[in-house]
Formats: structure tokens, C-alpha cells, sequence
């Protein structure tokens, strides 16, 4: 299949490697508004610099969206107005009502839309969720979430994310989701500024602690950090009647353990969410392109995706009154 990847800054270059390295791939093309850049992750990757100035003239039979978030939307409706399939990094919009159209016109046009929330395709959380769905863990009364990236972004990266909830825990929020097979009704969030001074100039925050209740009445407890000056560490830990389980303690989680008896030692923390989920990253490029295929559903259409993205908007909601908010729903909107 000829697929063309939209985006050739730090997350499509990955995307670039991982699509060049596919069997599924007959043929890779690199577009991006700078061409010199486009066409140099072309070159490193064995591929072709997409023709210009329509990188949809070579016919691709798949599209890969990896540019910034404000062009994501209208990528996406360039795909659906061709009938092409398209995979997208999160977020489809970082704006809601643009969001809920898009959903509209996707599910109208019945074209494939996977949205990247790669966290889906992780060996840990799909064991995990396999226990929580599955009654494994008998009742679950909590769940403790830490999302702590290593490295703080700068502030030019801050500036256009669209804050810390839309950007870096809406992977946690969709893991929340997915892992339990359920939606969050309220979230209860308080954030603050300890690591990066010019978050706040940006109305930002670079550090939150959230009390998340799901419709079933399990209490979610999420703490996240833009810096964790060990590693990268993401994990979830599910405590139920029956036993608890956690996905993402490992001998690289940046943890250090100060008891007697502890993990085997002696093992790179994770540098990065690059590194900590590089096998979900080809995982989800795997399963979009059998969806491109006809083989497969999309394991997260947009309309599934705007149901994160309203966790996200509650949890900013909450920060802003001092007071637990109400999560809209996906079904209620579209």
C-alpha cells in the first residue's frame, strides 16, 4: 500500500521509521510545509518527498496525519472528501465543537479515521485491561495513575499544546477509558506550576493531581509531572477485591526503590514516551494499516476519541472553579 505520512517534525519522524520498516508499506511519501525538512526524513528513511504543492497527487492509498495540531482537522476532511483512509495523532482538533464536527463528517462520509492514542496497543495495559474487563480483579475500588514525563517542553511547544490536559494527560485520560471499558462522570483537578516557570504565562500548568469518578463508582487517582528528572514514567495500578495489578512497574520504570526487595537492577529508565511505548507505536501502525485493508474496525474512530478529549475539557473546567466538574458525553453532542 502507498501511504503518505503528513508531517515530518519529531513525531513523524518515528512514524516515518516505523511505516519505512512495515511490510504492509509498498511505498512511503513525506510531505511537510517545509519541504527541505520533508524531503531530508525522505532521504533517511528510504523514501520519496511527496510532490508538491498537493502531496495528495501521489496517490496514496492510505494517509498517516503526524503535523501540528492545528492542521490535523483539515488533513483529516481532505481524506474523507477523497475516501481515504487516515490515521491522526491525537487530538483530531484541540477545540471541541471542531472536534464534534468532524465526527459528524467522518461517521457521514464512512471513511476509516484511527486516532492515535497508542496506549491502546501497549502488552501491559492490554493484559490489564483483559483483568479489569474481564473480572480477574474482582470489584475495582481504585486506580492510581502516575504520568511523569522526563523532560519539560519548551515554552514554544507549551505556548501552541493547548495545556497540560489536552497534551500530555489526555493519553491518561483515554487510558483510563480504555483500560476500564467505562467513562469518567467527574473529575476533580488542581494543578500548579513547580518546574516550568513559563507554563503559567501561557495559562498553563506543569504539575496536577486529579480525583477522577468513574459511572461504576471507582475512584481514579492520576497524578502527572512535565519532569521527572530520572526518566519517563507512565504506569497504572488497578486495586481490586480480588487482587491488584499493575501495568507499566518495571526494572526501567524511574522509580527507586529504597525497600530490601525490589525489581532486578541495572536496567536504562525509559528516556521518553518514545522509548516507554516504542512497541505501541509500531503496534498502532500495524492495526491502521489492516484497517486501511478493510480487515480490521478502527480500535479508536473519532467519536471515541471525542469522548477523551471532554475529560480533558472537564478537568480544565474543575482547575479553573476550585470544584468537581461534570464530564459531557460523545453521544450527547454528536
Amino acid at each position: 500500500m502507498r501511504v503518505l505520512l503528513c508531517g515530518a517534525g519529531q513525531i513523524g519522524a518515528l512514524h516515518a521509521r516505523n511505516l519505512a520498516a512495515l511490510d504492509g508499506v509498498s511505498d512511503l511519501w513525506v510531505a511537510d510545509v517545509d519541504s527541505a525538512r520533508a524531503a531530508a526524513l525522505a532521504a533517511a528513511v528510504g523514501a520519496q518527498p511527496a510532490p508538491e504543492p498537493d502531496a495528495f497527487a501521489c496517490a496514496p492509498g492510505a494517509v498517516v496525519v503526524a503535523a501540528a495540531t492545528p492542521a490535523h482537522a483539515a488533513l483529516v476532511r481532505r481524506c474523507l472528501e477523497r475516501g481515504i483512509p487516515c490515521f491522526c495523532e491525537k487530538p483530531l482538533s484541540a477545540e471541541v465543537d471542531e472536534t464534534v464536527a468532524l465526527v459528524r463528517e467522518s461517521e457521514a462520509a464512512g471513511v476509516p479515521v484511527q486516532v492515535g492514542f497508542m496506549r491502546r496497543f501497549d502488552a501491559g495495559l492490554v493484559a490489564l485491561r483483559d483483568l479489569v474487563t474481564g473480572g480477574g480483579l474482582g470489584r475495582v475500588h481504585t486506580i492510581h495513575v502516575a504520568s511523569h514525563d522526563h523532560e519539560p517542553p519548551p515554552e514554544e511547544y507549551v505556548a501552541r499544546s493547548g495545556g497540560m490536559f489536552r497534551d500530555q494527560l489526555i493519553h491518561d485520560f483515554d487510558m483510563i477509558r480504555w483500560v476500564t471499558a467505562s467513562e469518567v462522570a467527574t473529575v476533580y483537578a488542581a494543578g500548579a506550576v513547580r518546574a516550568i516557570d513559563y507554563a503559567e504565562r501561557h495559562g498553563d500548568v506543569d504539575t496536577c493531581a486529579l480525583v477522577l469518578t468513574m459511572a461504576g463508582g471507582e475512584l481514579v487517582l492520576v497524578a502527572g509531572t512535565r519532569e521527572d528528572g530520572t526518566g519517563e514514567d507512565v504506569r497504572i495500578e488497578a486495586v481490586g477485591s480480588r487482587q491488584s495489578a499493575a501495568a507499566g512497574l518495571n526494572a526501567r520504570t524511574p522509580l527507586r526503590l529504597l525497600d530490601p526487595i525490589g525489581v532486578e537492577a541495572g536496567h536504562a529508565p525509559y528516556a521518553s514516551a518514545f522509548d516507554r511505548f516504542a512497541a505501541a507505536y509500531v503496534a498502532e501502525l500495524e492495526r491502521f494499516l489492516a484497517v486501511a485493508r478493510g480487515e480490521a474496525e478502527s480500535p479508536c474512530p473519532p467519536r471515541d476519541a471525542l469522548g477523551t478529549l471532554l475529560v480533558a475539557e472537564a478537568a480544565e473546567r474543575s482547575r479553573a472553579a476550585g470544584a468537581p466538574a461534570t464530564v459531557r458525553h460523545a453521544d450527547d453532542l454528536v
